[in-house]
């Protein structure tokens, strides 16, 4: 499903990896219908936790067995982007992986249809400092006026990089932009720059579809389907059992963030109490609870990293997980220990 080679381009995490046929599969999705119904299409974001490609090549034929036959993607900054190789991002495909990927999903009958958020500006231009400006377009009339052709002309480097890689697509998705805008500058945002858009678009032969603007996600693609799968699908179909191990143990990380962010919040309300009174400092030295909880908070973090480590470790990139877990304990880990210090100084 490539239209051709890309000659000399190289992908900047180097080479390719060996597609195993015999992985399991994950994704974002949203659609799923209760489980007595056929699915049709599930729309699949790769943003920040982008998939393994042996773990997408195996999910694609367990889409397809459950009805699934279009897989509206956003690639994001998983895509090899040959425009700026600032805009790939951790445990971004290569070429080689994607010519797989489109391979196995041409044998299950499943069609990839590409997704550009804010109307062909993807989020990975904000990866690039020089190309992020672009996208201010849609909520400012100053800035529409001196870059709505270049937008255009960049919109036209992403369908390109698309086609080049992919090859022929039916039709592109063009997400919508968030900023509000007003009835006089939306306008003039549709008359110069989404309408020639989608005349590029139908030059050459592309269909459009316009939608409206989606919450990025930022999780394990397992998590999104296991909320649709109806509670048969999830225990009674291969789909089921082999997405929820990762939901269940991203839901636990979920559950340990939001306790650990409560606990130091009320550390940090008894600390606030006890530097203003005495007698609250005195309280808080003797309540054994809440420096407990406090004490446990860094060997928690370091038991869950370990643990979703294991589970979700074959699903994705080293450097993807890595990041994943970082974000969500990383700042737990630091405000702990300072919250350690204070309270060591009221004794």
């Amino acid at each position: 499903m490539i239209a051709r080679e890309r000659g000399e381009r190289k992908h900047a995490s180097g080479p390719a990896r060996t597609l195993a046929r015999s992985a399991t599969a994950g994704y974002s999705c949203s659609g799923m219908e209760h489980a007595s119904e056929r699915l049709h299409t599930l729309h699949l974001s790769f943003r920040t936790v982008p998939p393994g490609v042996d773990r997408l090549c195996r999910l694609l034929p367990l889409l397809a067995e459950q009805g699934v036959t279009e897989v509206v993607v956003d690639w994001e900054e998983s895509f090899p982007w040959s425009i700026d190789c600032r805009m790939l991002g951790p445990g971004a495909f290569n070429e080689q992986e994607i010519m797989g990927i489109c391979a196995v999903a041409e044998r299950a009958a499943v069609q990839l249809i590409p997704r550009l958020t804010r109307h062909g500006l993807p989020l990975a231009l904000n990866r690039v400092a020089g190309f992020a400006h672009l996208a201010r377009i849609a909520d400012d009339r100053a800035q529409l006026e001196a870059y709505a052709a270049a937008a255009l002309r960049m919109a036209e480097r992403v369908i390109d990089d698309l086609l080049e890689v992919l090859g022929g697509v039916p039709r592109i998705e063009l997400g919508g932009v968030t900023t509000p805008q007003d009835d006089e500058l939306e306008r003039a945002y549709r008359q110069h720059y989404l309408a020639p858009l989608e005349a590029v678009l139908r030059s050459r032969g592309i269909g459009i579809r316009l939608q409206p603007a989606l919450q990025a996600i930022a999780e394990p693609i397992e998590c999104t389907i296991a909320r649709a799968l109806s509670p048969e699908l999830k225990s009674d179909s291969a789909l089921g059992r082999a997405v929820m191990p990762a939901a269940e143990a991203v839901a636990r990380l979920d559950r340990f963030v939001e306790q650990a962010w409560a606990t130091l919040r009320a550390a940090a309300a008894a600390l606030h109490a006890a530097a203003r009174h005495a007698g609250n400092r005195a309280e808080f030295v003797a309540d054994g609870s809440l420096q407990g909880e406090l004490s446990r908070l860094t060997p928690d973090c370091e038991s869950l990293r370990a643990e979703l480590a294991g589970i979700l470790g074959p699903l994705m990139e080293p450097e993807v997980l890595g990041g994943y877990l970082a974000r969500h304990l990383a700042p737990i880990e630091e405000l702990a220990a300072t919250t350690a210090v204070r309270v060591r100084a009221l004794r």
